[in-house]
């Protein structure tokens, strides 16, 4: 997701309300200063200056290094056990168009799933992306949760460092408020999950002030699979058939089961609780589905146009409407196994923004159908699925390097019964 340009950008639009500007040149009015006097204040500025850049510098350093790590950790295959599963991150593209490297070390044979990031070519170059995919996920006790599954796509300033959180806070969060039931059931899991976000939005770091980020979640127990989605990620489920008498991939049947939705200003009920809180709303009359939530950001002393109505961060436009709270479905396993198979897709905005969820889902099925007839066991299906979803995002990349390209990471998992 772009930094401070698409998704949280300064607005430059006509203003939905007046705000007096403050003429800063005021405070040089008396031009009539003694030269001594000037030379005296000129020193105490500079004084002041150096140490406000040192309390500074001692106070965010620690921000500075969670966004170090944030940023490299797309590119660490070797993951760390939490209390709550040990967790899979997506490998970068380059990793795998270099020789030899296939992906192996974040693939597993009980599960067919594969994770790619791929970098815009923004300046400055930050990969604001983060995933995660848990299996299982542990609860405590001795329940579990089969498999956790999350795309948070950052934005603004530091997005990235507020991704990286989220990426770990949500399922942290799940796993301890499903700690305490013995029985998980949808009513329990659905406010988990949502209560799982709003903790995170709530515990977020302080770069939350001047980012936030997306957060599309997949979670799967027993037949139930649950979607929690905030933001303009996007995630779905499809089943993969071939044709009645088809014998080759031109003839498979790829169906979009259920698909969560992009939460935009313009939408009926966005919008309304957006300007019940005196939220304002800009919405281009030719593409509406541009839709932005402006808000005055005392951080950044400008207007700042938000590109969705729910995240993860954005501290401040939850005072306007912008809610984390998501919107969670469930769809039973059980009650749709006419088709052969089935394939979770998670992905950030900058692969919808190029491919359609059919597309997308379409593209995995030939995958999967083709490795179902051949019935190869010699290579980790995880591996095959990394490819794929290599191959996916080059479709999805503009073959002009010179035109934009926004970060684009995909997971895919193929539901085994």
């Amino acid at each position: 997701m772009r930094m401070n340009l698409r998704r949280r950008e300064v607005y430059r639009g006509p203003l939905p309300f007046l705000m007096t500007q403050i003429d800063i040149s005021s405070r040089n009015r008396d031009v009539h200063v003694a030269s001594s006097q000037v030379w005296l204040r000129k020193i105490r500025l500079s004084l002041w200056t150096i140490v406000a850049v040192g309390v500074f510098w001692v106070a965010t350093s620690s921000y500075r290094t969670d966004s170090t790590i944030a940023r490299t950790t797309p590119d660490i295959p070797e993951t760390r056990c939490h209390p709550y599963g040990c967790p899979h991150y997506p490998i970068h593209i380059e990793q795998l168009h270099e020789s030899g490297a296939d992906g192996s070390s974040i693939g597993g044979d009980d599960q067919a799933f594969g994770m790619v990031t791929f970098d815009s070519n923004r300046v400055p170059h930050v990969n604001q992306d983060r995933a995660i995919f848990l299996q299982p996920m542990i609860v405590e006790g001795e329940q579990h949760i089969d498999f956790f599954l999350g795309t948070f796509d950052g934005h603004g300033i530091f997005g990235e460092v507020v991704a990286w959180d989220a990426a770990h806070r949500v399922p942290h969060q799940l796993s301890s408020l499903l700690s305490s039931h013995t029985n998980i059931s949808p009513s329990v899991m659905t406010e988990a999950l949502q209560q799982a976000f709003i903790n995170a939005d709530r515990d977020a770091p302080p770069n939350a002030m001047t980012g936030g980020c997306t957060g599309s979640v997949v979670v799967r127990h027993g037949t139930k699979l649950y979607f929690a989605n905030a933001g303009d990620s996007l995630s779905l489920l499809a089943s993969c058939r071939h044709a009645d008498g088809a014998n080759n991939e031109n003839d498979v049947v790829a169906e979009i089961v259920y698909q969560t939705r992009k939460d935009k200003a313009n939408l009926p009920d966005e919008f309304k609780r957006i300007q019940s809180l005196g939220g304002q709303v800009h919405i281009p009359p030719l593409h509406p589905n541009q839709s932005r939530v402006v808000a005055f950001v005392s951080k950044q002393r400008e207007f700042v146009a938000l590109a969705m109505s729910r995240s993860i961060g954005d501290w401040e436009f939850g005072a306007v409407g912008v809610t984390a709270e998501p919107l969670v479905d469930m769809v039973d396993l059980k009650e749709i196994q006419a088709a052969s198979s089935f394939v979770v897709i998670s992905a950030s905005d900058g692969l919808w923004d190029s491919r359609t969820p059919a597309f997308a889902a379409r593209h995995y099925c030939n995958h999967i159908l083709q490795q179902e007839q051949e019935q190869q066991h010699g290579e980790s299906t995880s591996v095959k699925m990394i490819e794929a979803t290599r191959k996916l995002i080059d479709l999805a990349t503009p073959p002009n390097k010179n035109l934009y390209r926004d970060d684009i990471t995909v997971s895919a998992i193929k539901i085994i019964f």
